[in-house]
């Protein structure tokens, strides 16, 4: 239980929520750089001759590797659209979670098609849809854990440990 003394005031407490609001902006412009440097290499790979010889599956696939990204980068640049059009600087809590929300949705495409990249790569390197489909499932699932499972995980428990005190 926190005393008076340690609650931080109205003035704290309002640069505290400034500053949340300013690092959810800035964690999404630093995840940005590397999905836009992903999706330059996918554009890339199409012109590249020996993307004519893969099979017309992993052609496909590698094509929605490539909307998944892109949808994966217009979620992220979503938070600071939304922050210029609609001025949200009166109420950060509500940015932080509607930024959130998209930051934390973004992932999960991402997820997708890092999975099916690899999946694609394994199978043109070692010609074996058993290790590729392997290596993309082993992939998808250490994702899905680390962004999605371990932030529950912690958050249940932190969650937890407020009750107990």
């Amino acid at each position: 239980m926190t005393t008076a003394a340690e609650r931080p005031t109205k003035k704290e407490s309002k640069i505290q929520e400034e500053d949340r609001y300013k690092f959810v902006l800035e964690e999404a412009r630093t995840v940005l750089p590397g999905l836009q440097a992903l999706f330059g290499f996918q554009l890339i790979t199409v012109f590249n001759p020996k993307f004519d010889k893969m099979l017309p599956f992993d052609q496909q696939a590698y094509w929605v590797a490539l909307i998944l990204i892109t949808l994966s980068m217009c979620l992220l640049m979503t938070p600071a659209a939304y922050d210029r059009q609609t001025k949200c600087h009166h109420d950060p809590k509500h940015f932080e979670r509607v930024a959130t929300v998209l930051i934390t949705c973004a992932l999960f495409p991402f997820m997708l098609a890092m999975s099916i990249d690899a999946y694609i790569v394994t199978r043109e390197m070692f010609h074996s849809e058993s290790m590729a489909l392997g290596t993309g499932l082993t992939l998808l699932t250490i994702f899905g854990v680390l962004w999605y499972g371990f932030p529950l995980y912690m958050n249940a428990n932190h969650n937890f440990d407020k009750h107990k005190h």
